[in-house]
C-alpha cells in the first residue's frame, strides 16, 4: 500500500472518529442540559417565543414580560420520543384585582386551564405528550382572557405577566436535533488532523477536545430547539485554518497542530456567537455603522466617556464590504462582521506560532501560545459584547507585531511595506491601537 493511500485511509479514519466522538458527546451531554429556562433577562428569540411585549423590570430587579392575549413557544428541535413539561410562572397583575383565565396546550396534548390569582405569581404547567412516531418538534400555545389595556398612555393589549418559562423532559433519555452540526464539525476536524499527518495521539486528543466543546455549545439552552446554524461556523473556521496553513511552516509538526487548533477555536467561537442564547450586544450598532459605510458615508465621530467626540475608524467595515452582497438585513450584517472579526482573530492567534518560534525556537511553547490565545476569555468577551472594531484592530495589530518581529532579520523593502500597511490598517480600525500597538 503506497503512502498516499495510507494517508487517505488514516484521514478517513480520523474523520470517522470525529463523527463518533461528536455524536457521543451530544448523546451524553444533552440529557444534562436538556432543561432550559427563558427568564426574560433579555428578549427571547422571535423564532422560539411569540406573543410577548418587550421585557421590563421592577425596581427590585425582577425582569418579566407582558404577553398579548395569545402567546406561545415553537420548538422545532424537540425530541418527541419522550414527554416534556412546560412550566410558566405567571401573574395577573391587574390594577382592578381581576383574575383572568389561562389555557395552555401542546400538539396532541390535553389542554390545561387555571385561574391566575389576583396577587403574586403562580406556576402553570402544560404537558407535551410523546409521539408514537417520534417525530421532532412541538408548538405550545397559551391564551389569557380577558385581556386589558392599561390606559390612555399605554394602549397595549396585555394578557399575563410572565416571570419565566421552563421546559424539561418528563421521560426517557432525550436526544438533540443539533447533533448534525456537531457531527459535521467533528468530521472536518478529524479529517483535517489526518490530512495534516498529525500523530494519532495528538490528533485524537484535539478531536476529543473539539467534540466536547462543540457538544457543550450545541446542546446548551435554546440551541437544540431554536436551531444552531452550521454554515457560519464551518465557513469561518475553514477560512481561518486556510490562513494558518498558508502562514505557518507546515514542515514543523507544531505548526500543523496549530492549524487544527485554529480551526477548532474559530468554529467554537462562531458557534457561541450564533447561539440563540447569545445577545447581540453592540453588534447591531456595528451593523448600522456598516450599512452607513456601504451607503457611501465614511466619516464618523463617536462620543467618549468624557463627553468629547473623536474620529471613528472604519477599517473593519471596509474589509467586510466586499462580502456584503451575501447579506440582506442588519442581523445578517452583524453576523458577517462577527465572522470577519473571528477569522482575523484566529489568524492573529495562529501567527503567534511564528512569533514564539522566531524568538525562542520553542515549538511546544509556540503551540501553547496559539492555544492560550483561544482559551483566554478576554478576547472573546470583547467580541461577544459587540466591540467588534476594537477586536478587529487588535487582531490586525497582531499581524503587524509578527511582521515587525520578522523585519529584524530582513533588509528587503517588502516586509517594511507590509508592516507599514498592517500598522496603518490597525490604526484605521480602532483608536485604541495607538495606545497598545
Amino acid at each position: 500500500m503506497n503512502s498516499f493511500l495510507r494517508r487517505l485511509l488514516r484521514t478517513v479514519a480520523l474523520a470517522g472518529a470525529g463523527v463518533v466522538l461528536s455524536l457521543g458527546a451530544t448523546w451524553v451531554l444533552f440529557p444534562f442540559q436538556s432543561s432550559f429556562t427563558i427568564d426574560f433577562g433579555a428578549d427571547p428569540p422571535s423564532g422560539v417565543a411569540s406573543g410577548f411585549h418587550a421585557i421590563e423590570h421592577t425596581d427590585e430587579g425582577l425582569t418579566f414580560a407582558w404577553t398579548r392575549g395569545a402567546f406561545g413557544l415553537s420548538l422545532p428541535g424537540l425530541d418527541r420520543r419522550t414527554s416534556w413539561r412546560v412550566t410558566v410562572r405567571a401573574a395577573a397583575a391587574r390594577p382592578d384585582g381581576s383574575q383572568p383565565d389561562i389555557v395552555g396546550g401542546a400538539d396532541g396534548g390535553v389542554p390545561a386551564r387555571a385561574v391566575l390569582p389576583a396577587g403574586g405569581f403562580t406556576e402553570f404547567q402544560v404537558l407535551i405528550p410523546a409521539r408514537p412516531d417520534g417525530d421532532a418538534g412541538a408548538r405550545v400555545s397559551f391564551v389569557v382572557s380577558p385581556t386589558f389595556v392599561p390606559g390612555a398612555a399605554d394602549r397595549r393589549e396585555l394578557g399575563a405577566q410572565i416571570d419565566w418559562i421552563r421546559v424539561e423532559p418528563d421521560g426517557r433519555w432525550p436526544r438533540t436535533a443539533s447533533r448534525r452540526t456537531a457531527i459535521i464539525l467533528g468530521a472536518v476536524a478529524g479529517g483535517l488532523a489526518g490530512g495534516l499527518a498529525l500523530t494519532t495521539s495528538v490528533a485524537l486528543s484535539l478531536v476529543v477536545f473539539a467534540a466536547l466543546a462543540v457538544g457543550l455549545v450545541s446542546t446548551h439552552g435554546l440551541g437544540p430547539y431554536a436551531g444552531l446554524p452550521l454554515k457560519p461556523a464551518l465557513l469561518g473556521a475553514a477560512i481561518a485554518a486556510a490562513i494558518a496553513i498558508v502562514a505557518l511552516p507546515r514542515r514543523h509538526p507544531g505548526a500543523r497542530v496549530a492549524v487544527v487548533i485554529t480551526f477548532a477555536g474559530a468554529a467554537i467561537q462562531l458557534l457561541l456567537l450564533s447561539h440563540p442564547d447569545m445577545p447581540l450586544g453592540d453588534a447591531i450598532f456595528q451593523a448600522h455603522r456598516f450599512q452607513d459605510v456601504l451607503a457611501g458615508r465614511y466619516l464618523f465621530t463617536s462620543i467618549a466617556p468624557g463627553g468629547y467626540e473623536f474620529p471613528y475608524p472604519i477599517g473593519l467595515y471596509i474589509t467586510s464590504a466586499p462580502f456584503a452582497q451575501f447579506t440582506r438585513s442588519a442581523l445578517e450584517n452583524a453576523a458577517l462582521l462577527r465572522l470577519v472579526v473571528v477569522v482575523a482573530n484566529a489568524g492573529a492567534a495562529a501567527l503567534l506560532y511564528r512569533l514564539v518560534l522566531r524568538w525562542h525556537d520553542d515549538e511546544i511553547g509556540a503551540v501553547g501560545a496559539v492555544a492560550a490565545y483561544h482559551l483566554l476569555p478576554v478576547g472573546f468577551l470583547v467580541i461577544a459584547t459587540g466591540n467588534l472594531t476594537n477586536a478587529f484592530a487588535q487582531a490586525v495589530a497582531g499581524f503587524a507585531l509578527v511582521s515587525a518581529a520578522n523585519l529584524t532579520s530582513s533588509r528587503r523593502r517588502g516586509p517594511l511595506v507590509l508592516l507599514t500597511g498592517l500598522a496603518a490598517a490597525a490604526f484605521l480600525s480602532h483608536t485604541s491601537t495607538f495606545a497598545v500597538l
